[in-house]
């Protein structure tokens, strides 16, 4: 069973347990999400959605290291990760989180090129923007992204209260 299903599965018991339904309930399904800005082109222009809200639970999909308002992509690696966190920030806030990066649990991040600065920057992002949050991270490093000059993506999932 898939920690997504296991999530799922805990949520509607709890709703069926007390009977009450509520905000972001399991039992009525996912809440699709968009963001403005330019996460708001790319979805319309692929055809998917910035974040999946389940009760609680959020999954945001990879966010790349575009400007999250205007699109552009400077080849900066520490720049394209603080724009990624920017991403991240609004898409929870879409989602309906009033903390933000922390109700983050985890997080997959995408590195083409140098793998140790990729790492280095995450890292320091973090430590500056959720010091007392820690969660999981796997980092992997590709030969390449959707967009040519894109050097990193770092995908999410947050619990919100």
């Amino acid at each position: 069973m898939s920690i997504l299903s296991l999530i799922i599965s805990s949520l509607a018991t709890c709703v069926l347990a007390t009977g009450k339904p509520t905000l972001g309930d399991a039992a009525a399904g996912p809440i699709f999400i968009g963001t403005l800005g330019f996460g708001q082109n790319l979805s319309t222009e692929f055809h998917y959605s910035q974040a999946v809200r389940i009760g609680n639970y959020v999954k945001i999909l990879g966010q790349g290291g575009w400007d999250p308002q205007t699109g552009e992509l400077v080849t900066d690696i520490a720049t394209q990760v603080n724009n990624a966190f920017d991403s991240l920030t609004l898409a929870l806030k879409a989602a309906g989180s009033s903390n933000g990066l922390a109700d983050l649990i985890s997080i997959n991040s995408y590195h083409v090129g140098d793998l140790a600065s990729g790492l280095g920057n995450v890292t320091a992002v973090m430590e500056k923007r959720i010091p007392k949050v820690l969660p999981t991270w796997t980092a992997v490093g590709v030969t390449g992204l959707a967009f040519a000059e894109q050097l990193v993506e770092i995908q999410a999932e947050a619990w919100i209260k």
